[in-house]
């Protein structure tokens, strides 16, 4: 949690601020400033673009490569010596599915027959990863892995021992830890149902449970308890029987024997995989540093990877406006919150949709700079994934962009600390439910440009409780009216800290099913707080942050979100700021392709007003300073 306020208040805020700031992280061996391409490219591209990292860095992997071909293991250790000797990263990653084609040549090679080692259905069926279905290789099929098979762990280390032949590496990413936890997610509803799923999840209960607690789970003897075998004692008999079991759970909460206890075990055995697989590689890359991340996405309420341990997350994440179950507001936050840095790209759909109507392609802008913004690191479009239309490369310029970030390093890397005295309180186990009504609140207070924090609420999955002391610093503290019914009622220390706040507790109530209507009264909640940051145009969104080693300094990303009916920006102009309790004396505008302009600063009272900016294209920055 990152609670910023303006330098010049009061010596308790002061002093509160240094209280909750969070300690360093990695060393700064991430910057917020840095600028990432998917692959490596040509040293020309990556010049072109201020690169400062290469962020999914493949093996050589089937069907075109082969990770025991001398020769294309030397093409890989050759391409992280050049990036490396170039003074950027490479990001090697370790795959989980799209490496599917290579476990198969590994079983062959061993002796083995991978599809003993693949997710099984409630009817001991092999099923398919549905991005790579239909495809086939060396007369086998893209079975789902399951990450519970000692053999597949084996495989997972195998990949780790072959990157790290490149002696200048420093950077792993473990990819796309689908595996059994996201088999068992109610999108895909196939669940793992191996044998080696089944033993672990019968230790797991043995090991968290009571025999009463068995008991009243309809487990008379744990000894000879089988999941598969209990559900079809359960009614369960078939696969398709299973998945409208699984939806009608999740949709209105028809019991399912177990399910949400099996979920809470998968996500626990994904983070004991994690955490073996980090000590596996700092060991075996020792006397080398190795900086270990992860794809496991943050917002995800029954997969996600919390370790301290890793030392950033580097996700695909929905960017289109329509879809508003999953903006990625929500996702910056919880990294926000977790003080972890933030790497992204959208979705390959995402790049699909501006790879087929390359009109749109200024909106791409937008995320980045939204992105940059809260302090996460938007991936340069040099060439992306769509799956479905191939690689996206871009007929707009992008790199004038990076290079205006590569020359503005400090008014990322200094502002690490968001200003903020609302915070919204989430349960990531309630997004299941009610992500929609979540969402909502957080795009009306990013539409009011209402500086928040987002607070994660302690649950099975993140075990992290929120004290009254850490809510009560905030002037207002908001939560959705459904989650609050559901969840938090049920969690008696949250409810009770929740309901100390009096007058400072906002219970939204969201009431349209896509959230997009909500009960949010701006005004009043402007009313209670004292610094407030406004645009004197619609659609420009502002994201204050304040410096983490300078007093009297504070950046304001001005992002531009007006289109015309053709795709392209329409330009502010005369752009002006209000600040309330600012004390600020000078102030510049940065943007992209234009030089440092000084804006007029006019003080009135408690507010100041900065003027001058003009020409806003997608994103500027405006530095505030005092000069004395």
């Amino acid at each position: 949690m990152k609670l910023c306020v303006k330098n010049a208040v009061s010596h308790f805020l002061s002093f509160f601020l240094v209280l909750i700031s969070p300690q360093p992280s990695v060393a700064q061996f991430f910057q917020k400033s840095d600028i990432l391409l998917s692959y490596p490219q040509t040293e020309s591209v990556r010049d072109d673009y201020s690169a400062t990292g290469i962020a999914w860095g493949v093996l050589p992997i089937p069907p075109h490569w082969d990770i025991e071909n001398q020769d294309h293991l030397n093409i890989f250790t050759q391409n992280v010596s050049t990036v490396s000797h170039e003074g950027r990263t490479f990001h090697a990653r370790i795959e989980f599915d799209a490496s599917w084609e290579l476990f198969i040549k590994y079983c062959v090679r061993n002796g083995l027959n991978y599809t003993d080692y693949t997710c099984k259905s409630v009817n001991n069926q092999n099923f398919e990863y549905p991005w790579f279905a239909g495809r086939t290789y060396n007369g086998g099929r893209p079975y789902w892995l399951s990450s519970h098979s000692a053999v597949f762990k084996d495989f997972l280390k195998y990949q780790i021992d072959k990157a790290l032949l490149a002696d200048d590496l420093k950077v792993l990413m473990l990819d796309a830890q689908t595996s059994s936890a996201l088999a068992c997610r109610d999108q895909w509803s196939s669940g793992d149902f191996s044998t080696a799923s089944m033993t672990a999840f019968t230790a797991w209960l043995q090991q968290e449970s009571t025999t009463n607690n068995l008991s009243a789970l309809g487990i008379p003897d744990i000894n000879t308890f089988d999941y598969r075998v209990f559900l079809k004692q359960h009614g369960v008999h078939t696969d398709t029987d299973y998945k409208n079991r699984v939806q009608q759970h999740v949709s209105n909460e028809t019991p399912l024997p177990l399910y949400e206890e099996f979920r809470l075990f998968q996500n626990a055995a994904i983070r004991e995989l994690t955490a073996e697989l980090i000590t596996y590689a700092k060991e075996k890359a020792n006397p080398r540093d190795i900086h270990i991340g992860t794809s496991s996405p943050l917002g995800d309420p029954y997969r996600s990877t919390f370790l301290e341990e890793l030392d950033f997350y580097q996700q695909e994440l929905a960017m289109e406006e329509s879809n508003f179950a999953h903006k990625p507001a929500l996702t910056y936050k919880f990294a926000e919150f977790l003080d972890t840095h933030f790497i992204l790209t959208a979705e390959p759909n995402d790049w699909d949709g501006i790879n087929r109507d390359k009109s749109r392609e200024p909106e791409v802008k937008q995320w980045i700079a939204e992105a940059y913004a809260h302090g996460a690191v938007f991936i340069a479009p040099a060439e992306q994934w769509t799956i479905n239309s191939g690689n996206y490369t871009p007929t707009i310029d992008f790199t004038s962009l990076y290079h205006w970030i590569s020359e503005n390093k400090d008014l990322f890397n200094d502002f690490t600390e968001t200003q903020a005295e609302v915070a919204l309180v989430v349960s990531r186990e309630a997004t299941r439910k009610y992500v929609y009504r979540i969402n909502s609140i957080a795009n009306a207070l990013e539409e009011a440009n209402v500086a928040y924090d987002i607070i994660v609420a302690g649950d099975a999955y993140f075990k992290n409780p929120v004290s009254f002391n850490t809510l009560s610093h905030y002037k207002k503290v908001l939560v959705q009216e459904d989650e609050y019914t559901w969840f938090i009622a049920n969690n008696a220390t949250l409810k009770n800290n929740l309901n100390l706040l009096g007058d400072k507790l906002d219970r939204i109530v969201t009431h349209n099913e896509d959230g997009q209507a909500q009960a949010i009264d701006l005004n009043a909640l402007n009313t209670c707080l004292d610094y407030t940051v406004s645009s004197s145009a619609s659609g420009v969104h502002l994201y204050p942050r304040i410096s983490s080693t300078t007093s009297g300094r504070m950046v304001i990303h001005v992002v531009n979100t007006n289109y015309d009916d053709h795709h392209q920006f329409v330009a502010q102009n005369s752009l002006r700021l209000s600040l309330a309790n600012a004390d600020y004396s000078k102030a510049s505008f940065y943007q992209a392709g234009h030089a440092p302009m000084p804006l007029s600063v006019l003080a009135n009272g408690n507010t100041i007003q900065v003027s001058g900016i003009e020409n806003l294209d997608a994103w500027g920055i405006v530095l505030l300073e005092n000069e004395f």
